[in-house]
């Protein structure tokens, strides 16, 4: 599952990695993953990596710094509080109505 992390989010714009750009499945693997990394033992799901939340937010504050450090350095409570938002941004995302053409339609039908 990681190569298709690396292959679909990491190697991408980092556009990709924004909640509002996943898929529903990146979106519910992302959330559990970031549970997972944030100690909820609700979460134990053993095909769910806890890493790959890690990944795309080390990826997406790589992408804040335009590429200006070889290395970035984040304390640890500074990157626990990254998984936190993260979490909160894919949990928002995860209940909007994402449009589709049967949404579309009942839109239209209400004219």
């Amino acid at each position: 599952m990681f190569e298709r992390i690396k292959a679909e989010l990491l190697d991408q714009n980092p556009f990709a990695c924004l909640p509002r750009n996943l898929s529903d499945e990146w979106l519910s693997y992302l959330a559990l993953s970031t549970e997972k990394m944030l100690g909820n033992e609700d979460a134990d799901d053993q095909a769910v990596r806890k890493e790959a939340a890690l990944a795309v937010v080390i990826r997406l504050l790589d992408a804040k710094s335009e590429g200006r450090a070889d290395e970035i350095e984040v304390p640890i409570d500074d990157l626990y509080e990254y998984l936190q938002r993260f979490r909160m941004e894919l949990a928002l995302e995860e209940v909007h109505e994402k449009p589709t053409s049967s949404t579309t339609l009942r839109r239209w039908k209400r004219f």
